[in-house]
């Protein structure tokens, strides 16, 4: 019998009437807090003496066990065990103690425990996992403020490929994944991914191989309702979708109908698909339960479990939690798994070659430049270029290993003005000519070779080189190198998997 299992048994005469009734270990099937500490006891007492577990387990009898004992585990939030916590100065003193911070802190990390044991052994996530409230007591400000310098808050290609392989792959997952996915693909905050529906994805009138989300509504703090209006006057705005996030959505549309048709799908049927009324639906819903929405307060919840299982570097959201900014509306950005998301998709957007104004509209901030209005960025003359670039970002966008040459037919008289955002033109010449072409670099003190490749013609000429007068673009660009290091780690990752598949492959096959 475990020291565990004694405990239990003794009942401390002193205790109030409530701690003294029966606890369970689980509720249909699922373990409840006290369920994990029997199942897994071995593992929650590594480290500490016996001296350290009798006082430890006696705090878990007092003061969490009776509030814990009516719900699974998996059904607790970071918000339950705050309010189970705010209990203690009033269960201290029915026990003649005395409360301190000190007190609140050795709670946070005795639940914690119990919490990361249940995510280890796949019960459930653990909702504590990042809070500042973890933080090693003796971190003083000067040593929180140096550590959040060295941690980078915004994340690694590996870390970024582990998270789109848990929401940008399967159409019949959660409906937190979902949200999810609008998350790290558009950078929504997470009441706005919430507020998001079917309806809200509209195509480019004149681009309509190019959708976009409107984004004009939220949830309400606490809830799943929906509100017109997000946290600041900047929320109304058209976000270019992604391809690979387009095609999820697509897919899960689909998934939708074909579950309406079978009726499958409560309150929707062959007349409510023929009507198009499935576009009413939310796209991040509440588990899978279709036609429920889900709140900010659940996708906050499977974010830490997703960006855990990505192996996210867990005191970049301790530091995060700490010491968020205010962004430039003076909002507080209260989630660290939005701000971390919604700072990565900035730093993205930044990579792509977005100007200054294009990223603030993008992600929902106040646009600066005073020459900028916000209402037009609406329209598909500004939106277009806008979505040519973010079509660009690896991981959300298929892109291919090199890219295609722009192919030009040249005749006489005839101009051509443009960017080229590849590393091959080619000029299609039918009998004798004379062109002209004029090339100018976009940044200065970048590095231009130009090579010509005559095929089955001759051909000869003059070239200068001159000074470039025109005035350079505000914003530099680093795509080459971008997208070339994303190449890079997905071709090693793709090689490994594919190796470690045909090693499971020979391993399966008779001798």
């Amino acid at each position: 019998m475990s020291l565990l299992d004694d405990i239990l048994e003794e009942r401390d005469k002193k205790a109030p009437r409530e701690l003294k009734d029966d606890w369970v270990s689980e509720i249909d099937g699922r373990p409840t807090f006290l369920g994990v500490m029997y199942r897994y006891y071995d593992e929650i007492i590594v480290g500490w003496n016996a001296d350290t577990q009798k006082n430890y387990f006696w705090d878990y009898r007092r003061f969490l066990l009776p509030d814990l004992n009516g719900s699974p585990l998996e059904s607790y939030t970071k918000e339950d065990f705050e309010k189970i916590f705010s209990l203690l100065p009033e269960r201290k003193k029915a026990f003649n103690q005395v409360y301190h911070e000190r007190v609140l802190r050795h709670f946070w990390h005795i639940t914690n425990r119990v919490l990361k044991i249940a995510s280890k052994n796949n019960i459930c996530p653990n909702v504590l996992w990042g809070s500042e409230e973890l933080l090693p007591e003796e971190t003083d400000e000067e040593a929180a403020e140096k550590e959040l310098v060295r941690l980078k808050k915004s994340l690694s290609i590996q870390e970024e490929l582990q998270i789109a392989e848990q929401i940008l792959v399967d159409p019949n997952q959660t409906g937190q994944r979902m949200g999810l996915a609008l998350m790290f693909c558009l950078g929504l905050r997470n009441g706005e991914a919430c507020g998001a529906d079917f309806r809200d994805i509209h195509p480019m009138e004149g681009h309509p191989e190019i959708d976009c989300l409107l984004v004009y509504k939220s949830t309400k703090q606490g809830s799943n309702t929906v509100k017109m209006g997000g946290k600041t006057k900047n929320m109304g705005r058209m976000i270019p979708i992604p391809s690979k996030l387009k095609s999820l959505l697509d897919q899960r549309y689909k998934l939708l109908e074909e579950k309406a048709m079978a009726g499958e799908l409560p309150g929707y049927g062959p007349a409510e698909v023929g009507e198009g009324l499935l576009r009413n639906l939310p796209i991040a819903c509440d588990g899978l339960d279709f036609t429920r929405r889900c709140s900010a307060r659940l996708l906050t919840k499977e974010g830490k479990a997703v960006l855990e299982r990505s192996s996210v570097d867990e005191n970049v959201l301790f530091y995060i939690s700490r010491d968020i900014r205010r962004d430039q509306e003076g909002v507080m950005e209260k989630d660290p798994t939005a701000y971390l998301l919604r700072r990565n998709f900035g730093t993205q957007l930044y990579l792509l070659g977005l100007e200054e104004s294009e990223i603030q509209y993008i992600i929902g901030h106040e646009i600066e430049d005073p020459g900028e209005m916000r209402s037009i960025f609406r329209s598909e003359e500004k939106l277009y270029p806008i979505a040519q670039k973010m079509a660009l970002r690896p991981i959300v966008n298929e892109i291919p290993d090199m890219p295609e040459p722009k192919y030009l037919i040249a005749a006489p008289k005839k101009v051509f003005r443009g960017q080229l955002f590849c590393h091959q033109l080619q000029i299609g010449v039918d009998g004798s000519l004379c062109l002209r072409v004029r090339i100018s670099q976009r940044e200065p003190g970048s590095r231009m070779r130009v090579e010509l490749i005559p095929s089955q013609i001759t051909f000869q000429g003059t070239h200068t080189q001159h000074e470039n007068m025109a005035d350079y673009e505000k914003s530099l660009s680093t795509r080459g190198l971008y997208q070339q290091k994303y190449r890079e780690i997905m071709g090693r990752k793709k090689r490994k998997t594919e190796k470690e598949e045909l090693e499971q492959g020979d391993c399966e096959k008779p001798v």
